[in-house]
């Protein structure tokens, strides 16, 4: 109801701009021709918006009429109207039939008496033909987009193919636009409505205030660092410049804030000034999907949060200790003694089957891992530092990978289909979202979610694994510390969480290691302007805030490249000052995995020492880190895994 409520919004708008009666601009709407339309919704609002007293931009006018007391009226007077042409028919319980003239013939005489080909017929003409649309038709298209309407009258592979025209389209129409951007904005009750921009050149104005980052190179600004080792650039930057400042690459502008400050603000504040904006692109971008619980704020972001909270969450892990150690062990078995293998992929292996059972109860095959991992690997290097182009994922093999992909989600939902008795796992979750409110969780979102727990884990536990060995190994002394910890733990007694916790120098070491090895940063889109360290951040801007620039800046963290896990003894604890320890993000948008992950660490960790002696499997060196959204070890890490006579 809420989205067409918004719709009914919209298509009043774009009727009085079709009709010539007003104009929109980024800041404005206004009336320029007060003539009625005769259309008796069309002219009341007409008379609303001229005698309003007050110059308002298109936001305010879309909620306004978005009012359900006022959008349902609007939608009855229009389907009374309809009726009364003959286009529709009301039955008498409420359902709405498109009438058999119509149906036969794809035809609507509109008041005038003229004939006009059917809505759907000239959407899909407009959208799949050679020819321009008429500016109804970009309207039609404009406000089926912001509906989503588009997404169940087509296939996966038409809307692929299509996606480029219905993104142009959309941004031609402002109301269009303008309902897109409330709809995945959403939760505005929750916060003050977003301020009008006074101009563009006076948010330009603003922006200039702020320094620009040390390191700018001409023509290419700072791309090389943001394809780079971008905490530890954003962590200079704000020492040299201090906690708010700007980036630049070709063709792109974003402000930066950074720091203990930064974070204590955005902790507090950031729901009141920024948002997601634009959805983030998913991984699952090429099989359609388009909506993740990253991408969404306010109700639809707290819906979505809830339904996968419990299956992400500690007590998931808690539950599961035994099941985790088992296959962990089975896997590890499988591998040759002492034979060189690639850490990074063995642990990428590891997660994506364990979490996989854990959520999900499905576990790997062999196949379906290769077709996932392929999948990612391209989908974040084409999405995620966009150093692929987006047609790679395009080629007919992978065509083949994404049928796999589509097959395994099928198979999910198809073991999941009877809703399950008391506490659901992560699939059952999901298809009961799906059910109380598809506009929010589509068919194609599904496959993104589902799927979440078999790559969830690639860029970020697998990887961090993959660092905590390492510096274990780099500190043989504290590897024995740690072993020990893991042959207790293992061998004496129940695996309970309580017990995990008893290991505290491992738990420490995975809390260096996220720190020296952070998972992400935000990036946001400001959405009303507000004041931070002294400078004026104008709305409608990138945002990036990067939370993790403390975990580098030696006034918190005494040589901060140093791999310390005193830093969390008790008569030290560096990570207390508030704002100084955020491996896991900030505010609403807190990785809803971070218990799960910091547990899962210590538990894999734990048996993976239990089990084998760990070697590096050629002389030490410190492996250089690949960037795409989070640290990677490159491929040349590898290890030697040789079982111990007590595992």
């Amino acid at each position: 109801d809420r989205v067409l409520h918004y719709v009914m919004a919209g298509a009043v708008l774009l009727d009085l701009s079709l009709e010539g009666r007003i104009d929109e601009d980024l800041t404005s709407l206004r009336v320029i021709d007060p003539t009625a339309v005769g259309d008796r919704v069309l002219d009341t609002w007409l008379a609303h918006i001229r005698t309003h007293g007050k110059i308002e931009d298109t936001a305010y006018w879309v909620r306004r009429l978005a009012v359900p007391e006022v959008a349902n009226q609007i939608r009855d007077t229009a389907l009374g109207q309809l009726a009364a042409r003959g286009i529709v028919s009301v039955g008498g319980n409420g359902q709405i039939r498109v009438d058999n003239r119509v149906r036969r013939t794809r035809t609507i005489h509109t008041a005038d008496g003229a004939a006009r080909q059917e809505v759907r017929t000239r959407v899909m003409a407009a959208l799949f033909g050679s020819d321009i649309p008429d500016s109804r038709d970009i309207a039609l298209i404009s406000l089926a987009e912001a509906s989503e309407v588009l997404q169940r009258i087509l296939s996966s592979e038409e809307l692929e193919e299509v996606r480029d025209r219905i993104d142009l389209y959309s941004k031609l129409e402002l109301a269009g636009r303008t309902i897109l951007q409330i709809l995945r904005v959403e939760g505005e009750a929750q916060v003050p409505p977003p301020l009008p921009l006074s101009g563009l050149g006076r948010a330009r104005a603003e922006l200039d205030k702020l320094p620009v980052a040390p390191g700018e190179m001409p023509l290419l600004g700072h791309s090389i660092h943001l394809y780079g080792d971008l905490s530890r650039f954003l962590a200079k930057a704000y020492q040299q410049v201090g906690p708010a400042f700007r980036i630049r690459a070709p063709g792109r502008e974003m402000a930066v804030i950074a720091g203990p400050e930064a974070n204590l603000h955005f902790q507090r504040r950031s729901r009141h000034f920024a948002r997601t904006g634009e959805p983030l692109t998913s991984i699952f971008g090429a099989m359609g999907a388009r909506r993740t619980v990253n991408s969404l704020d306010g109700q639809s972001h707290t819906a979505f949060r809830k339904a996968i909270s419990k299956p992400f969450g500690r007590v998931t892990i808690v539950r599961h200790l035994d099941d985790i150690i088992d296959l962990s062990l089975r896997r590890l078995r499988t591998l040759p003694p002492g034979k060189p293998v690639q850490a990074g992929l063995l642990y990428q292996r590891l997660v994506a089957e364990q979490i996989g059972v854990l959520c999900t109860g499905h576990r790997l095959s062999d196949e379906e891992f290769d077709s996932i991992r392929e999948y990612f690997d391209r989908a974040m290097r084409a999405y995620g530092k966009h150093t692929m182009p987006a047609f790679m994922l395009h080629t007919p093999r992978m065509r083949r990978v994404r049928n796999s992909m589509r097959q395994l989600n099928d198979r999910l939902i198809c073991e999941h289909a009877r809703p399950a008795d008391g506490e659901g796992d992560l699939i059952d979750n999901l298809l009961a979202l799906n059910r109380a409110n598809p506009a929010l969780l589509s068919a194609d979102d599904l496959i993104s979610t589902c799927l979440a727990p078999f790559t969830a884990g690639q860029d970020t536990a697998a990887y961090a694994g993959c660092f905590l060995l390492y510096e274990l190994l780099e500190a043989p002394t504290l590897m024995e510390r740690v072993r020990a910890e893991a042959d207790e733990f293992m061998v004496n007694g129940e695996h309970t969480h309580e017990r995990l916790l008893e290991m505290d120098s491992l738990r420490r070491a995975v809390m260096e290691t996220l720190r020296l090895y952070p998972l992400g940063m935000l990036f946001r889109k400001v959405i009303n302007p507000f004041d931070f360290a002294g400078y004026r951040i104008p709305a409608g801007i990138d945002l990036l805030m990067c939370q993790v620039v403390p975990h580098f800046l030696a006034s918190h963290y005494p040589d901060p490249e140093r791999f310390d896990i005193d830093r969390y003894a008790p008569d030290r604890m560096e990570h207390s000052t508030p704002g100084v320890y955020a491996p896991f993000g900030l505010g609403t948008h807190r990785c809803v995995g971070a218990d799960f992950t910091e547990t899962y660490l210590m538990v894999l960790t734990a048996t993976v020492l239990h089990h084998a002696d760990v070697a590096f499997a050629r002389p030490s060196r410190r492996p250089k880190v690949r960037y795409r959204i989070t640290p990677s070890p490159p491929a040349s890490f590898r290890i030697g895994l040789t079982p111990r006579n007590n595992a």
